[in-house]
């Protein structure tokens, strides 16, 4: 036996995980946001990855930050990611389908600039200014969340989505607030499936997005543990070695 297939460790328990994830992708419920959440290094991003991959009815767009980045910005990360598994582009959506952005602290409502050529860090730096609107084709002005909302429903009426909001304790305060408005605009719509990934973390900023999503986000909770390390263990070594006549505890205590 090659030594190196000691260390093709198969995927391993998660049993009841994997039941409640594929039945919240593939029947109806009230909500179809799935709140994953356990420790940090737990294998929640692996267990993810590993399930999806299963699925193909589905398009699987994952979304996510680097911790170490100075100031995060999820909202810009989940336009990029979306505009990337789509083919998409944000901003030449937005000018399709919009013609221009309004500033409303004004008596009268002044044309801030025209939707024809922009550039997505000018898109973005409008969609988190809560002063300004965007106007459609039809006149209607409608905010940030709807225009995003819509460049969404655009997505998924080609395919459905399984969207993966992984790392979502990084998630700063000026995108909590509109990716929250957009998950609850979406959160009957068959057409699209949210998985919002957390840890427990004791920074300020991750309480904050923790507490948010418990009292605003209607969601299925699917809590996640550490493996049990001697069934983990087991599970290894019984792919590889004939040890069918010993118990785990048996096993793992001689070992």
């Amino acid at each position: 036996m090659k030594s190196t297939n000691l260390f093709q460790f198969p995927f391993t328990d998660r049993s009841v995980e994997r039941k409640i994830l594929f039945d919240f992708i593939k029947s109806k419920h009230d909500t179809n946001i799935l709140w994953l959440n356990g420790d940090h290094g737990i294998g929640k991003t692996f267990f993810l990855d590993n399930v999806l991959s299963e699925i193909t009815d589905y398009n699987i767009i994952n979304i996510s930050v680097d911790p170490e980045i100075e100031a995060p910005d999820y909202l810009r990360e989940l336009v990029l990611s979306l505009q990337q598994a789509s083919g998409i582009k944000f901003n030449k959506f937005i000018e399709t389908n919009f013609k221009s952005i309004l500033n409303i602290t004004k008596n009268i409502a002044v044309q801030l600039l025209k939707i024809k050529n922009i550039e997505l860090d000018e898109l973005m730096e409008a969609i988190f200014d809560t002063t300004q609107l965007f106007v459609d084709n039809d006149d209607v002005k409608q905010s940030s969340e709807k225009a995003i909302g819509k460049y969404i429903s655009h997505i998924i009426s080609k395919k459905k989505v399984v969207l993966v909001l992984d790392n979502f304790i990084y998630c700063e305060k000026k995108s909590l607030q509109i990716i929250g408005s957009i998950l609850l605009s979406f959160c009957t719509n068959s057409k699209i499936k949210f998985i919002i990934v957390t840890s427990e973390d004791n920074n300020a900023n991750s309480k904050k997005v923790l507490e948010y999503i418990s009292e605003n986000i209607p969601c299925i909770p699917l809590p996640m543990y550490a493996l049990d390390d001697s069934m983990y263990f087991h599970q290894i070594i019984s792919s590889i070695f004939e040890i069918e006549d010993h118990t785990t505890d048996e096993f793992v205590k001689y070992i």
